[in-house]
This record gives structure tokens, C-alpha cells and sequence, in this order.
């Protein structure tokens, strides 16, 4: 089965009603939001047999289960902060979320404002929704705190 012999089942099944215009829109939208929910359904199923393939030891005289790899190059750490330590320390970082974690989101600002200056933080500042809510009263919160709808995608529906 290929991808085209989906989408032949699906539009010989459901053909699209116009070339063009709301109705062609109309008739995209619920393949795609179709599609969407058979796509995670099946891609959760087949993880689940893998897994209990693999969990159970099955094996096949007419499949097997061939792992679908690209190469990922990291660097030797050991070996760099051992033959090259200079080098090492110049190169060495964590990752943001992982000094947020360690250090704090508070420590972090501190220190990013340190060393850039207010101005270069004030367009990049935030504060977390949950944390307002937290710390201030629910009147203060309620002040503080705006809600907008964001588009996100399109949804095209029939009018009644």
C-alpha cells in the first residue's frame, strides 16, 4: 500500500465536491483533521506492536523489524577534556533549559542582565501566568493578566 492508494480509498469514497472556492476548502479541512486523527491512532498502535514485538521476542520467517537510523555526531567529551583541556574549557556549555533548572530563572535574568544591560533585556522579558497566579491576589491577578485569541490554523465549517 502506498500513500496515493490512502488518498485514491479516500476521494474515490469522499469525493471533493468543486475545483475551488468554500466548499473544496470545507471538504480539505475534514480529510485533513481525518487524517490527523488516523495518522496518531495508527502511529500509536504501531509502536505498541513493536513494542510488544520486541518485548515478546517474536521472530518472522517473512518480516523482521529493521531499526530506521540517521547518524548523530557528538563530540568525545572524555577524550577532549583529557588530550585537549584548554580547548575543553573554551567550548564547554549546558543547555539554557538545564541552567534554568540548576541556576533559577531569576538567577539566569540577573546574570544575562549583568552582563547585557536592562536595555538589551526589557524587549525579551516575561513573566510566567502561573506565577502571577500564584504569588498575587486573585484581584491582582485578574488585573494583571490578559487573554487573546491567537489564530493558530484554519478551520472552514458549514454555515447553518
Amino acid at each position: 500500500m502506498i500513500p496515493q492508494d490512502c488518498l485514491n480509498a479516500i476521494t474515490s469514497a469522499y469525493p471533493c465536491p468543486a475545483l475551488s472556492g468554500f466548499e473544496r476548502a470545507y471538504w480539505l479541512f475534514e480529510c485533513r483533521e481525518a487524517v490527523r486523527w488516523i495518522a496518531g491512532f495508527i502511529n500509536e498502535e504501531y509502536q505498541k506492536q513493536i513494542a510488544e514485538i520486541q518485548r515478546l521476542k517474536i521472530t518472522s520467517d517473512t518480516y523482521e523489524i529493521i531499526p530506521l537510523q540517521r547518524p548523530e555526531s557528538r563530540v568525545r567529551l572524555d577524550l577532549m577534556r583529557e588530550k585537549y583541556p584548554d580547548e575543553f574549557r573554551e567550548l564547554v556549555y549546558i543547555k539554557a533549559s538545564d541552567a534554568s533548572k540548576i541556576l533559577g530563572k531569576k538567577t539566569l535574568y540577573n546574570l544575562a542582565k549583568e552582563k547585557a544591560g536592562e536595555e538589551v533585556l526589557l524587549p525579551l522579558e516575561q513573566i510566567n501566568v502561573g506565577d502571577v497566579e500564584k504569588t498575587m491576589l486573585k484581584e491582582q491577578a485578574a488585573e494583571l493578566i490578559e487573554t487573546r485569541m491567537k489564530t493558530t490554523d484554519w478551520a472552514v465549517q458549514e454555515i447553518e
